[in-house]
């Protein structure tokens, strides 16, 4: 017998048989073919580069770091190229960032945010008014050096974050259009409350330093304010070019945090020496407290999203937004704050570690809020999916109808009890139900119909 012509008999212990045809399993059991692909794992490349656009930022972070500690020169030469005390490079990547942010913002989604005006204003309240109240207490710390009390503040009492918690609320499952509204509101209108907000806080130490509040907030306006209004012009006007961007979004994000990070390195470069003067106490100091101001963020608007009720995903997008703060905005102030205030690396340094701690924070709990959101979907999934009715049967009933279902319901229960016992009697048929079937015999569709089962029928004439 050849090798074609054999079968494995049904009765014998010969249940399945394997052939290996290239990169695939072939299984025949019981006369059933079924492909299987082997698993191979070639794509060592595009896993490399999925995870360094995922984590593009606190990787650019620590090579930022490690730069400056290795070579700072290149840094503190770049530092040097000012025009009136306002360094090239810095308000370049300033302006770069926010018409990147302007070219981004899609007016549909605008839209679709001021629909839901209940999530939107409590967030601009505490993103602009709440929580940047907590400068008047951060900037009492008792931290060394003094650098660090004040960039802890600038970061405390700005905006919410750019791309990082928009991209939080997208993987927990939130309301993206609004994370995006709350993004650009408090971004645009921090460029008119900051200045004031930050002088008054800046005021209230006894050795406060007066900085101008007019001139702080003109210098916000050209580099933050107007950059963003002309990207918004340009996507606009031009439908090729908002085709293009959001076609690349990885692209814009990539070269958003690459600006970002260029003004980190300068900064960091530029303060090399005073960092390396600084006790490693301090830096655990700082660490310490820019987790705990995160969580004291927390802290005051989770209450506040329980209290009002907000729907599950609006509930995600205003409680990541509003407990974030945005570095670029903190360290586009610090950049154009007077050099008595003290070296402009040391004042990077807080509300870089700010972000980075905050980022890893929310991690945990857009994990734990995508959770919330998956179960809600799930439940009201399983209630779209919920059999019909004898309450369905009267014409269904919802909200405010509840409980006259409920009452219709046990009157259909009463008659499907009366109507069994006409059937067993074989009697006479009342009046009152001669009109809903013909005779005795279709007592059974009668009652099915009036308990609410799907059982189709064929009516049958009445009897004469």
């Amino acid at each position: 017998m050849s090798k074609e012509e054999f079968r494995a008999p049904q009765d014998s212990g010969v249940a399945e048989s394997k052939v290996d045809k290239g990169d695939q399993k072939q299984h025949v059991a019981e006369g059933k073919v079924i492909k299987k692909k082997r698993r191979s794992c070639t794509c060592s490349w595009p896993c490399t580069q999925a995870f360094l656009i995922k984590n593009f930022l606190p990787l650019g972070f620590l090579v930022c770091i490690v730069w400056m500690l290795a070579w700072p020169w290149p840094g503190e030469k770049v530092e040097q190229w000012k025009v009136k005390n306002y360094g090239v490079v810095e308000t370049v990547c300033i302006v770069i960032i926010f018409l990147i942010s302007g070219l981004a913002l899609k007016t549909e989604e605008i839209l679709f945010a001021i629909k839901h005006p209940g999530p939107l204003i409590y967030g601009l309240v505490a993103i602009l008014g709440v929580t940047p109240c907590l400068g008047f207490a951060t900037i009492h710390l008792p931290l060394q050096p003094a650098e660090f009390v004040i960039g802890l503040t600038a970061f405390a009492v700005g905006p919410t974050t750019l791309a990082q918690g928009q991209t939080l609320v997208a993987q927990a499952g939130g309301n993206t259009a609004l994370a995006l509204m709350l993004l650009v509101l408090t971004n645009m209108l921090a460029v008119f409350t900051v200045p004031f907000l930050f002088r008054a806080v800046l005021s209230s130490r006894a050795d406060s330093v007066q900085i101008s509040s007019t001139n702080l907030l003109l210098n916000l306006v050209i580099t933050i304010l107007i950059p963003a209004i002309i990207g918004k012009v340009i996507r606009d006007l031009f439908k090729p070019v908002a085709r293009w961007v959001s076609s690349h979004r990885v692209t814009m994000s990539l070269l958003n945090n690459g600006a970002l990070l260029v003004i980190v390195w300068i900064q960091l470069c530029s303060a090399h020496d005073r960092l390396m003067q600084q006790a490693f106490k301090n830096i655990v100091l700082i660490i310490v407290a820019a987790v705990l101001l995160h969580f004291v963020f927390v802290a005051i608007n989770w209450p506040m999203i329980i209290l009002f009720r907000f729907p599950p995903r609006e509930a995600v997008a205003t409680m990541i937004m509003s407990s974030q703060k945005t570095m670029p905005f903190a360290v586009s102030i610090i950049s154009l704050l007077p050099n008595s205030l003290g070296n402009k690396g040391l004042l990077t340094l807080p509300p870089l570690i700010c972000q980075v701690s905050q980022l890893f924070c929310d991690i945990w709990i857009a994990d734990y809020f995508g959770k919330l959101v998956k179960k809600d979907q799930e439940a009201k999934e399983a209630k779209e999916k919920l059999p019909v009715t004898a309450a369905d049967v009267n014409g269904g009933a919802s909200g405010r109808h509840a409980r006259d279902a409920s009452t219709h319901a046990d009157d259909d229960d009463g008659r499907v009890d009366y109507l069994r016992k006409v059937s067993s009697r074989k009697g006479s048929l009342p009046h009152a139900y001669s009109a809903d079937c013909g005779s005795i015999d279709e007592l059974p569709s009668e009652i099915a119909r009036v308990s609410g089962a799907v059982q189709p029928s064929t009516p049958r004439s009445p009897r004469r």
